[in-house]
């Protein structure tokens, strides 16, 4: 029923600017996206269009300690290390003092990306041209060995000019494999099904955070807590991907996330289609133990490129919904249709 090949690359575009936070849709980068025919050639485009106006905006510096033997005194004077090393044999002082650097974690991040970049066999050669071009930016940034510890460090600290373009070198650096001893690169296939759910996951949660207002709905993704008076140590946690709670209406709607080839599964009895049983069972058990005092509902939102679902299934006196969200769609449509959700609070 879903098919990642399907969903036109402007979408995912979209859908990767919402899981980022991305403050506006800049026109030049959505500009012409359609004419690429894959997504490495796409994200190093937006890539390069970010980082030129970093460039002509200006690298965030740092200041660093220096220590240095000089002639003359700059900032503080270590008398210390001046006694030490004998400096003042040769009439110089060992001084410490501040000196404004380009050779920050972020920028050590983008030279790290670039270089993968150019590793890429595939990549367009007008964009191989480009990065070339931006890659005399960092002569002054030392190199850096990416990982995982790298960029969950960065992301406590980057600002919005930093934000997009960390995101993007992070999902670059996701979507390859280093082979042994670190010289080749193999780039993975673009937003497997795996990442494709943390992504939709995401996407539709900020969604809901930028579009419903904040004076009449609360848009979270809090842990429900099991309903039980004895031993809870061995119970698994339940952290919902995205829960809308209307203020006026005392209503709330747990929405569950799935990204799968096919919604429905086959029996083992027979080809009698039914729901993916984890699926229901998971949401179901959210419903139960939600701790919500006003309505409760809960909805499975499965995306799709080719059938819609609209069901409402009432079990044990509460609603269950499955609706499927078209990704293959005009984008304004998959607005309508999230927006929709919202409703069936009775906002």
């Amino acid at each position: 029923m879903n098919s990642i090949n399907n969903i036109p690359i402007k979408n995912i575009y979209y859908m990767l600017c919402y899981s980022w936070n991305a403050p506006f849709f800049d026109e030049d980068e959505i500009y012409g996206i359609e004419k690429f025919d894959n997504m490495h050639n796409l994200m190093t485009k937006i890539f390069i269009e970010r980082l030129y106006k970093l460039v002509h905006r200006g690298f965030k510096n740092e200041y660093n300690i220096l220590e240095e033997a000089l002639c003359s005194v700059k900032g503080r004077v270590d008398i210390g290390q001046t006694i030490d090393k004998l400096s003042f044999v040769k009439k110089q002082l060992v001084c410490n003092f501040y000196h404004i650097s380009e050779d920050t974690l972020f920028n050590k991040i983008i030279k790290a990306t670039i270089q993968i970049l150019l590793k890429n066999e595939e990549l367009d050669k007008d964009l191989r041209r480009e990065i070339l071009k931006l890659n005399c930016y960092f002569n002054k940034v030392v190199d850096i060995h990416l990982s995982k510890q790298v960029f969950k460090l960065a992301g406590k600290k980057a600002d919005v000019n930093y934000r997009i373009i960390m995101n993007i070198c992070e999902l670059i650096f996701n979507d390859l494999i280093v082979c042994e001893g670190g010289r080749d690169i193999r780039f993975l296939k673009f937003m497997d099904e795996s990442n494709m759910n943390k992504l939709y996951e995401k996407f539709v949660l900020n969604f809901f955070k930028k579009h419903l207002p904040k004076e009449e709905y609360i848009v979270h993704s809090p842990k429900i807590y099991w309903n039980v008076e004895n031993d809870k140590e061995y119970l698994p946690e339940m952290r919902t991907d995205i829960v809308l709670e209307s203020k006026s209406n005392s209503a709330q709607l747990i929405i569950d996330t799935k990204f799968y080839g096919e919604v429905f599964s086959r029996s083992n009895f027979g080809d009698k289609l039914t729901y993916r049983s984890e699926n229901m069972y998971q949401i179901f058990t959210y419903l139960n133990n939600s701790l919500f005092k006003g309505k409760k509902m809960a909805m499975l939102l499965y995306p799709t490129t080719d059938v819609e679902l609209d069901k409402k299934h009432r079990i044990g006196g509460k609603d269950i919904l499955v609706r499927t969200l078209n990704l293959a769609e005009e984008w304004e449509k998959i607005q309508d249709r999230l927006m929709g959700i919202a409703k069936v609070l009775g906002g």
